[in-house]
């Protein structure tokens, strides 16, 4: 045995494994580090077995000191980066300064043996030939254990882990992570952090299961741990984020071979199609959710809504709300698709264990798109295989060393120049494995499999989803879907009140009939809008990919299911809000004219308030998501005021239909508070608001009022539960300031910033005609203050993190609200003006009078909200920048949040939506890895510089920065490839809109440029 162990060291000495440099520029300091008496590392250069340190002297003198991966025949110092070797001539004091920072280093470098020159590279004329006994058991070992999880064969006896290992299992499935961790922590850190160590098998898994940190990156740990159950869920996992769903299927079949389970692993292996059999009892647990929230309260509220809606059904014999409950269901069923079935990935036999009876040890091959990889633990540290198909129009590749040739496969030994004998052992184990693959009847194909069908285009998938979050998801999914089909009912009554009365009689209907045609006009010709100042390109983004924004899962499926079903573009969600914005106009003009607005003058002012009012079709025609829960809102505060519910003969209305009007009310207000945090405020208040307008007999409107705030705690409840983390989570990460004195925001929006308040908005002399219309004593004015205190209720909860920007989208409800309001102002004006002096010339110096204020107002804000912006021409700029790319394929680098300097508060959102990816394209990489752009796009490589290049945010207070410079960035980029200019333009810059970012000076060039080749 000491023969043979002197035999397998004599041709080995360390070298140093690829990818040490970060380690090395982290524990020397980069290049300048400083030393003592005016010595300092000046640089570094890595050689294949050693370090070179560049030292330089306070006069320029310069020395090298190496470190080695084992000690000279000088001898030297060991520190964790390898032996130091210093130069005689460096100061002493220096030297120890040198030998204290690399003894400092935070992780070691990882050297491994390889053969020196000139030593024997065959393998020993006494090595041990493969074991065939052992080769066959370790075969049957793994295709038991793959038909027994696929559940074709009952699963084999456990297998045996080692006692620290066993130990730290029981203590994971008894629930306490804690100890499962101590048991492993003198084993697991210290060989992650050295290369060489080896682990007991499941013991990696069982420490990651616990809660243990790894210190590497998911793949790092698939590259040195293929074997480990939890590692190949962790891998696939991020393989299947990326869509590689057939590597991810790969590393999912891999990690079943294992003989440990994995609860993980199997939901992985189903989040994929692969059909798998439930775990064991003692298998690897699953992580605990990441929503930080069970399930049941998302399943109670469903559980409630679905009780409404069939209480709404079976006590009012609604058709309506019966057809809701049949579409809540069917969404449910719908958000939550079943993933693609996918057949489970099939290896040849012969490659099931195909290095079993040698030196190495390995579980079976492992596909990686085009070849097999087959990752091994040797006795002098960890081999990687690889196995490749031949060009049969090329001719073979010349022998060597460290490969071996089948009939249509070459097997090899990458990055080793002089393999160990245990290697080559293991390199022609493997090559008559795959000779032996060939001549199966399957034979052994490297090609990946076609990709299964996608359920529905562009529908993303929430199969892998924790419990909790798939239970929110299918309630949203519910609630809107019920909601929508009860809005819709309320609009189409609303719609036939116009016609139940025959044409127009008198001429104030006439006009109220014009103002609707006027605003169908406005709303079809309004230029759509960016207003979120390019955060309405992140959440159409979330919404494209299926991520709940943080204002609520109602929004997701409010909006998610056109881009899914659509374009992925914002213009999609900007079309929608027309025709939504206009259906919420008839109901906010019909619950004003139940409320506040008697007939005649007042209602046909409002419909032309609502036509005329520039911020009404400009916010109409943006990217707003508060446009379809104001559609919900709207329809519900109709509903609770219907007039026209069954009465008896003579009296009220039966209970019956009062409590099936307060249930359908209660779904479509807590449909729409899930979509918007604020809207929850306002519809806690709404049943006051009802018993305070005096809209229906007092013991009727209080049984409404309770039976609809009953009706809607539910969905309540979990919406003010989920927007408190939220905000938590938000307000930790910096993305949403501390509430402080909430009152005193919520005053400020009352008094002064409110879309009342702001001409640039809405013309003063609406907010003049609501103010009568609250201050003149009229047989509507009880119902007139209710319906204002609501509105600024609902303005005053958006106190939280609001800017004047989004003042006109979140503000809108509380407008159409407070328009009947203006409206019956307007109309108690008259009548008093006119009483004072009823001649026709004063009547007519009335009305010139009011529409020489309102069109000087509404003249300004549609100047004020149409204005040219630096956002509009970003808007434009990656439009073209999607039609060029689109019709060229390739890539696009842009300015990204990975990007330095550090984003903080600048939106760096782009619309990533609008450059599908393809065969030949994988469109967006950041400025920082143009390299990688260019060394893995299929296409030509472009470069978008737009205007985001000069932005970065700054407090109102700070300073606005002189000039025109792009940050560096940007402008780095022209030293590090040569660009060849698409298009190129100087836009004028038009100032900051609602935040602050830009320079002073301009005009400013942005630009899409073709990367014609990089810069060495």
């Amino acid at each position: 045995m000491a023969a043979a162990l002197g035999a397998a060291t004599a041709w080995a000495s360390p070298v140093l494994s690829p990818g040490q440099d970060a380690l090395v520029r982290e524990a020397v300091g980069g290049a300048e580090g400083a030393l003592e008496g005016g010595w300092r590392i000046a640089g570094f250069a890595i050689a294949r077995d050693r370090v070179e340190l560049r030292l330089a002297g306070p006069e320029g003198e310069g020395l090298t000191a190496v470190l080695r991966g084992a000690a000279g025949a000088g001898g030297g110092e060991q520190t964790p980066l390898g032996w130091l070797e210093a130069p005689d001539a460096l100061p002493e004091g220096a030297a120890r300064a040198l030998l204290a920072r690399l003894r400092a280093a935070p992780r070691p470098l990882a050297w491994r043996e390889e053969p020196a020159e000139g030593a024997r590279l065959e393998a020993p004329a006494d090595a041990p030939p493969p074991d065939p006994v052992a080769r066959e058991a370790a075969t049957r070992e793994v295709g038991a254990r793959w038909a027994a999880r696929r559940g074709e064969a009952p699963p084999p006896p456990e297998a045996p882990l080692e006692p620290p290992v066993a130990s730290a299992l029981d203590a994971l499935l008894a629930g306490d992570a804690a100890a499962a961790r101590a048991s492993l922590e003198p084993l697991v850190p210290d060989a992650l952090r050295d290369e060489a160590s080896a682990l007991a098998p499941g013991a990696l898994s069982v420490w990651l299961a616990a809660g243990g940190d790894a210190g590497l990156t998911v793949h790092a740990l698939g590259e040195r741990f293929p074997d480990e159950p939890r590692v190949a869920a962790l891998v696939a996992a991020s393989l299947r984020a990326d869509d590689d769903l057939t590597a991810a299927a790969d590393w999912v079949a891999h990690g079943l071979s294992a003989p440990l389970d994995d609860a993980l692993l199997v939901s992985e292996a189903r989040a994929l199609g692969l059909d798998v059999v439930s775990p064991p009892a003692r298998a690897l647990p699953l992580p605990p959710s990441p929503e930080g929230h069970p399930a049941w309260p998302w399943q109670l509220a469903g559980v409630a809504l679905a009780l409404t809606l069939l209480l709404a059904a079976l006590r009012h014999r609604s058709a309506s709300a019966l057809l809701a409950l049949l579409a809540a269901g069917l969404a449910a069923w719908l958000a939550l698709p079943p993933p693609a079935a996918r057949p489970f990935p099939e290896l040849p036999r012969a490659l099931w264990a195909p290095l079993a009876g040698g030196p190495c040890h390995s579980g079976p091959a492992l596909r990686e798109r085009s070849a097999l990889r087959v990752r091994a633990r040797c006795p002098e540290g960890p081999l990687t295989l690889s196995v490749a198909a031949l060009d049969p129009s090329r001719p073979p590749p010349p022998p060597s060393l460290g490969q071996r040739l089948t009939a249509h496969h070459r097997v090899s030994l990458p990055g080793l120049r002089r393999p160990s004998p245990p290697a080559l052992q293991s390199l022609a184990l493997l090559a008559a494995a795959v000779a032996a693959a060939e001549a199966s009847p399957g034979g052994l194909s490297l090609a990946s499999p076609a990709e299964p069908p996608p359920p529905s285009l562009g529908r993303p998938s929430f199969a892998d989803a924790p419990p909790a979050l798939r239970a929110e998801l299918r309630l949203g999914a519910a609630a809107v879907a019920a909601a929508l089909v009860l809005a819709l009912a309320t609009l189409a009554r609303t719609l036939a009140t116009f016609s139940r009365h025959g044409p127009p009689r008198d001429p104030a209907e006439w006009a109220t009939l014009l103002a609707f045609a006027a605003a169908a006009l406005a709303h079809a010709l309004v230029p759509p809008h960016m207003i979120m100042v390019y955060g309405g390109y992140g959440l159409v983004s979330d919404l494209a990919t299926g991520t709940i924004p943080r204002y609520g899962v109602g929004a997701l499926f409010a909006y998610g299911p056109l881009l899914w079903l659509g374009a992925a573009d914002h213009a999609t969600l900007q079309a929608a809000n027309r025709l939504l914005g206009l259906a919420c106009l008839p109901l906010a003009w019909q619950l004003g004219c139940r409320l506040v607005a008697p007939p005649g003058l007042a209602r046909a002012a409002a419909a032309w308030l609502f036509a005329l009012l520039p911020v009404i079709a400009f916010d109409h025609a943006s990217e707003s998501i508060v446009v379809f829960p104001t559609f919900l809102a709207l329809a519900g505060l109709c509903r609770l005021t219907d007039p026209t519910a069954p009465r008896t003969a003579g009296g009220p209305a039966p209970p019956s239909a009062t409590d099936a009007r307060a249930l359908v009310a209660a779904v479509l207000l807590g449909a729409a508070a899930l979509c918007r945090p604020e809207i929850l405020i306002a519809a806690a208040l709404v049943p006051l608001w009802l018993v305070a307008t005096g809209a229906l007999p007092t013991r009727q409107a209080r049984r409404v009022a309770l039976v609809t705030a009953l009706a809607s705690l539910p969905l309540l409840a979990v919406q003010l539960a989920q927007a408190l983390a939220r905000s938590a989570a938000l307000q930790a990460e910096g993305a949403l300031p501390g509430l402080g004195s909430p009152l005193a925001g919520a005053l400020a929006v009352v008094l002064h910033r409110n879309i009342l308040t702001r001409p640039d908005f809405t013309p003063p002399l609406v907010g003049l005609l609501v103010l009568a219309g609250l201050l003149y004593r009229s047989p509507q004015r009880r119902a007139a203050l209710a319906t204002a205190a609501l509105a600024f209720a609902w303005m005053a909860a958006t106190a939280v993190d609001l800017v004047d920007i989004s003042i006109p989208r979140l503000h809108m409800p509380a407008l159409l609200l407070l328009i009947p309001v203006a409206g019956l102002g307007l109309a108690e004006l008259r009548a008093r003006w006119l009483t004072h002096d009823p001649r026709p010339a004063s009547r007519a110096a009335f009305a010139a009078l009011l529409v020489v204020l309102f069109t000087a107002g509404a003249g300004w804000s549609a100047w004020r909200l149409q204005r040219p912006s630096n956002e509009d021409a970003e808007e434009r700029f990656w439009r073209d920048v999607a039609a060029v790319v689109q019709r060229t394929g390739g890539c696009v680098a842009t300015l990204d949040y990975p990007d330095p300097p550090v984003a903080g508060k600048t939106p760096r959102f782009v619309p990533a939506y609008l450059f599908p990816e393809g065969p030949d394209r994988h469109p967006f990489y950041p400025l920082s890895e143009l390299d990688r752009a260019l060394a893995r796009c299929p296409g030509p490589v472009h470069v978008a510089l737009g205007l985001r290049c000069y932005a970065a945010y700054r407090e109102a207070e700070d300073p606005v920065p002189p000039g025109r410079e792009p940050l560096p960035i940007c402008r780095d980029v022209w030293r590090r490839a040569d660009l060849e200019p698409v298009f190129e333009r100087e836009l004028p810059n038009r100032g900051d809109l609602g935040f602050e970012l830009y320079p002073a000076g301009g005009p400013l060039r942005v630009g899409l440029y073709r990367v014609s080749r990089p810069r060495r």
